[in-house]
């Protein structure tokens, strides 16, 4: 009898007026509208885990940093949308900061592994408590599409594209195989987003903002963070991946942790 699992799959459904929906023409009017509507819909995704509220945890809320960070969105237009959001009643803010939107709860769906696991089944013409080959491959299927949408925009050449956005990488070194494997290492054990704000905070503690010398929409200059050579660690892998091990295992981190990088050096 195949196991019956009961981890969760959330999707987000969008009713087939909802690009006609007033608020969204609304939104769509203002200026920069098209990008706050394109984000409205990452956010509300973001949230769904959540019951419509865009927290990174349990205990910490996004910040607009934070989702500039994560959806590679102008800080100002992250902003800035917000308040659009706001005073369209797409979201409120509650007591502790946290973004919620009203809309999520209405439009979102949820199954678990095992009760998708009957419904191909039923589907097949199978019996509930057989799962022959096919079946299983279907189930594989279900179960990492969630993680199959993260992978596509995340994994590893995303990773490896912020080293060199910052960079902490050169064009020539994007190949290098110790880097994607600590990637690839971080992204099966931890969320695939959370690895990506880690990896840009990392490096924001060696770099410095530049300005691009380029403008958006709103005449506003453009900066990014570019590592300062002055302080690039002397071996770079050693350095990034001791950072990424703290960071990320912050449920473990006591005084001392570093990992044993920290411990080899004495």
């Amino acid at each position: 009898m195949a196991e019956y699992s009961k981890e969760k799959l959330y999707f987000l459904k969008l009713p087939k007026d909802f690009f006609k929906k007033n608020y969204i023409k609304v939104l769509k009017g203002m200026p920069n509208g098209h990008e706050y509507a394109l984000l409205l819909l990452e956010l509300m995704c973001e949230s769904v885990g959540w019951g419509g509220y865009l927290r990174f945890s349990q205990t910490l809320p996004y910040t607009p940093e934070m989702v500039s960070s994560l959806t590679d969105t102008n800080i100002d237009i992250v902003r800035n949308a917000f308040v659009a959001y706001e005073g369209l009643g797409l979201a409120k803010r509650t007591e502790d900061s946290s973004i919620y939107f009203p809309l999520v709860d209405d439009m979102t769906m949820n199954t678990t592994i095992g009760a998708a696991r009957k419904q191909v089944q039923r589907q097949g013409g199978q019996e509930v408590d057989k799962c022959p080959p096919d079946t299983r491959d279907k189930i594989l299927d279900i179960k990492s599409l969630e993680m199959k949408q993260d992978k596509t925009r995340y994994k590893q050449p995303a990773l490896l594209q912020i080293l060199s956005d910052f960079g902490f990488l050169t064009a020539d070194e994007l190949t290098d195989s110790h880097f994607d494997d600590f990637l690839d290492a971080c992204v099966a054990e931890y969320d695939l987003v959370n690895v990506k704000i880690k990896t840009k905070y990392v490096l924001q503690s060696i770099s410095h903002l530049e300005n691009t010398g380029k403008t958006d929409k709103s005449e506003k200059p453009i900066f990014r963070w570019r590592c300062d050579p002055e302080e690039m660690p002397e071996n770079r892998y050693r350095w990034f991946t001791a950072a990424m091990s703290n960071n990320l295992r912050k449920e473990e981190k006591d005084d001392g942790a570093l990992g044993e990088w920290e411990k080899d050096d004495g």
